[in-house]
């Protein structure tokens, strides 16, 4: 007789991260590997007293690239509230953790959010 085995989807989010462009911020702890199902990342700012611009990655433990995008705003207040990602239906490895990297400036009041959909081998 087959044996079924139950592959359980995982979540994982990490809300309110500031936009500093500079650093990691984990998504998925460290020692996890596994394959990305579904990625959705937002940002967020209400001012932006200097012009930037800012790459926002999505890298696995291994430093293999999973995602990268682009974020810009000019100098003078602004209000933006946008979805950078919105992917379903993929299959994409990851081997020990996923992380959020910033380069880049920093965006007064900005921030960053992040939800994987993951499945563990």
């Amino acid at each position: 007789f087959p044996v079924t085995i139950q592959i359980q989807q995982q979540q994982a989010n990490i809300g309110g991260v500031a936009i500093t462009g500079a650093g990691s911020t984990a998504i998925v702890p460290v020692g996890q590997s596994g394959t990305l199902r579904g990625l959705a990342i937002n940002a967020a700012w209400n001012s932006a007293a200097a012009g930037f611009n800012n790459l926002i990655s999505i890298v696995d433990g291994a430093g293999a690239l999973v995602w990268n995008g682009n974020i810009a705003g000019q100098s003078g207040n602004q209000t933006f509230s946008a979805m950078l990602a919105n992917l379903s239906n993929i299959s994409l490895r990851f081997q020990n953790g996923l992380n959020l990297v910033q380069t880049g400036g920093f965006v007064v009041g900005g921030t960053l959010g992040v939800n994987a959909y993951y499945v563990r081998p």
